[in-house]
């Protein structure tokens, strides 16, 4: 497979070789632990290297990637990363995976694996893209709030163009709130879900407790 790879892209754009590759090889070639797949790649590289005397830009590139994954600092650091993997981490990472999956495209595999594998630690360079930016911030707040409606409480539908269109027609009515559902699909205040359905009604449906507000004095 590599060998081939290599003979089809023999003269396909920029070629490297001496020196830059040379430490590279020599690098690698006193790494211990080496995955099969690397082995397997290193060796196909060294053969196709010795033939053509070079590389492409994507066999140096992977190469590079390689030496880099088995620097013995960057293997320290990764340890040092997973150790720190603590519970509160895998939390956010749970809400977060959860939020992304409802929200595709972004992060999608990446969610998927953590979903489904309790076990699975992202890297620290994954964590934080997924789970540090500015939604994520907005999410976890959200996700970790008080519920402003408990279930069993009684609220009202706000009424104005902010308010989805399915809800419009039901503006000013009351609502028992049903259920509170710990699951966030949007980035925003009040954005905590609940289960709630119109008195004297039949159809539960799920809103946000931003489309709510609390029962006029007189009737609490």
């Amino acid at each position: 497979m590599y060998q081939n790879y290599i003979h089809r892209h023999n003269n396909r754009g920029p070629r490297f070789k001496g020196d830059e590759v040379d430490s590279v090889l020599q690098e690698l070639a006193d790494r211990e632990n080496l995955t099969p797949w690397e082995e397997h790649f290193l060796a196909s590289i060294r053969k196709g290297y010795s033939k053509y005397g070079s590389l492409t830009e994507g066999q140096f590139n992977t190469l590079k990637k390689v030496a880099k994954r088995n620097d013995p600092e960057m293997k320290r650091e990764i340890q040092e990363w997973r150790d720190s993997y603590s519970d509160e981490k895998r939390e956010i990472a749970k809400i977060m995976a959860g939020y992304y999956k409802r929200n595709p495209p972004y992060f999608h595999d990446l969610a998927s694996k953590i979903l489904e594998d309790d076990d699975y630690i992202p890297t620290k360079k994954a964590y934080a893209a997924m789970c540090e930016n500015k939604y994520a911030q907005r999410v976890l707040e959200t996700a970790r709030a008080e519920p402003i409606f408990l279930a069993g409480s009684m609220a009202v539908i706000r009424k104005g163009s902010n308010v989805p269109t399915s809800m419009r027609r039901m503006s000013g009515k009351m609502v028992i709130i049903l259920e509170n559902i710990a699951e966030v699909v949007n980035a925003a205040k009040d954005a905590k879900q609940c289960r709630v359905m119109i008195v004297g009604g039949s159809q539960p449906f799920v809103t946000e407790e931003r489309w709510l507000k609390k029962l006029p004095k007189k009737l609490r």
